[in-house]
């Protein structure tokens, strides 16, 4: 399993602890938590995790931002130095809204769990 769920977390882009193999689907788990199922794609020696929108975006990101959120936060924070008490929105999957002290949408930040680390980038609006 641990192959597997390694797996996984290159896949997905983020850290999974653990995983349950249902060989068509899977279960991936974050500290002991279920945040839902992808599809595998079974073809000869190969298997391949289904990534496409639909799938990712039923997943749980929001238990996984909150048990990182202090990180995540301050990673964006050093995007926007000129800012100050920066609001952030969870979005869809690995995504995050971020908005100014007046609520103002600002830009949007993508999260990227790669090689255990986490990698942010961030979109700015324009107006």
């Amino acid at each position: 399993m641990e192959d597997f769920s390694a797996k996984l977390e290159h896949a997905l882009k983020i850290p999974v602890h653990n995983s349950v193999d249902f060989y068509t689907y899977a279960e991936v788990l974050y500290n002991n938590q279920n945040l839902g199922s992808v599809y595998i794609i079974n073809t000869p020696g190969n298997r391949i995790i289904d990534t496409a929108p639909e799938v990712v975006n039923r997943l749980r990101w929001d238990v996984v931002y909150l048990d990182n959120k202090e990180l995540l936060d301050g990673l964006i924070a050093e995007k926007f130095p000129e800012k100050d008490n920066l609001m952030l929105t969870i979005g869809i999957f690995r995504k995050l809204y971020i908005k100014d002290v007046d609520g103002t949408l600002i830009g949007t930040a993508e999260c990227e769990y790669v090689d255990k680390t986490w990698k942010v980038w961030v979109t700015e609006q324009n107006g």
